[in-house]
């Protein structure tokens, strides 16, 4: 597979991960915060010994990312039918990433989860590494 189409595939993943469009207390200036976080995530991953060694790897390891299990958008974002434009910007920070701003190797978003607010059994143990600017009740990241 080309450079190109795995850097698609990540994007997809990001996009899918991250609102497209502002709602509630999710503004327009937190998308682009919360798309470099999720790429720190990623990479960061990518590079610790507990995680496959690249990007399409990490997105797609099973049970890691809801974009992917979330099956449905995320299939609809790699053939061009899920909110292209967002998928192009999410593929243009991908692509232009620069080194990982916070250690993070987790996140989850509280307003996902099944009930709204649970916090996933993972959480336990970890540090949460917070963001300006970005309200944790859509993101939460850990180290």
């Amino acid at each position: 597979m080309s450079e190109a189409g795995r850097d698609y595939i990540v994007a997809c993943v990001i996009a899918t991960e991250v609102p497209p469009l502002a709602t509630g207390t999710f503004t327009n200036a937190m998308i682009p915060l919360a798309i470099q976080a999720v790429c720190d995530v990623i990479q960061n991953r990518a590079a610790s010994p507990g995680f496959p060694d690249d990007p399409v790897s990490v997105v797609l390891q099973p049970k890691q990312f809801s974009a992917v299990c979330r099956e449905e958008y995320w299939r609809q974002a790699m053939a061009g039918m899920w909110f292209p434009r967002h998928v192009a910007m999410c593929l243009g920070y991908w692509q232009t990433a620069p080194a990982p701003s916070m250690d993070a190797l987790w996140y989850y978003s509280p307003i996902s989860m099944e009930p709204p607010g649970r916090v996933p059994s993972w959480v336990e143990g970890k540090t949460e590494v917070l963001i300006a600017g970005l309200d944790r009740e859509y993101f939460r990241f850990y180290a």
